[in-house]
């Protein structure tokens, strides 16, 4: 974890997402908040969320709080042609890994990332915009991890995987502004020695700490008892 102190008063994106499987912990990072009309849900990545109905902590100034429960609806991958239908692809799966946490109380969550502050308008990325004029957008995140995250958009339908004869594929491969690369791991770059021009990456702080000191002390109770910025420059409209 970043040296990030997560604020008692609001949830949003950016917050830290940790859950339990078989007593291993699992430790993510809230996107945003979305709705279907009738709910409101937090986006996490499925393979953090869990199984239905699992308890999904956050941590708070080194607190761990329960947020909600991972909601039944969740995706990992879809058929490609399904998500981008006239596009060849039969034996190709589109990798989503889309998660969502069933918050308990709406009053504590705001829109804003942490970070970030509000999401712009939902860029539109489909059969019919998607084109090479994607490549070279800028994109922006904030992991409760890694910290700010700033990047470009090097490629699109990048396949990282085959098995089985059937190519798993991601919409976009991100990568570093110009020749730079992207940090992800700001801690172990910043112990290498790896530089950074943007002065808040490289630190460590007590979140990390917290979480596993937490993780330790809810075992000892029960022996007891993951945006794209808005676009100006219309990049991927055909």
């Amino acid at each position: 974890m970043v040296g990030y102190q997560f604020s008692k008063a609001t949830l949003g994106g950016g917050y830290p997402v940790v859950t339990k499987v078989q007593g291993k912990e699992h430790v993510g990072s809230i996107g945003c908040l979305v709705t279907d009309g009738v709910r409101y849900f937090a986006l996490t990545n499925q393979h953090v969320a869990g199984e239905a109905g699992s308890e999904i902590f956050t941590l708070l100034q080194g607190d761990g709080r329960r947020i909600g429960t991972s909601a039944r609806r969740s995706v990992r991958s879809e058929p490609f042609q399904k998500l981008f239908p006239g596009f060849p692809g039969s034996s190709t799966r589109g990798n989503l890994d889309i998660g969502l946490i069933d918050v308990d109380d709406l009053a504590d969550w705001t829109a804003q990332v942490f970070g970030l502050g509000v999401l712009g308008p939902l860029a539109e990325f489909n059969a019919h915009t998607a084109s090479l004029d994607w490549i070279g957008t800028p994109a922006a995140a904030h992991g409760a991890h890694s910290g700010d995250l700033r990047g470009e958009i090097k490629a699109l339908f990048y396949r990282y995987r085959t098995i089985g004869g059937v190519d798993y594929v991601s919409d976009f491969l991100l990568g570093g502004v110009g020749d730079e690369p992207l940090k992800t791991m700001p801690g172990i770059q910043e112990r290498s020695g790896a530089s950074s021009r943007h002065g808040a990456v490289g630190q460590r702080g007590n979140d990390l700490q917290a979480i596993q000191a937490w993780t330790r002390a809810e075992k000892r109770a029960h022996r007891a008892s993951f945006t794209v910025p808005s676009r100006s420059n219309g990049a991927g409209r055909s």
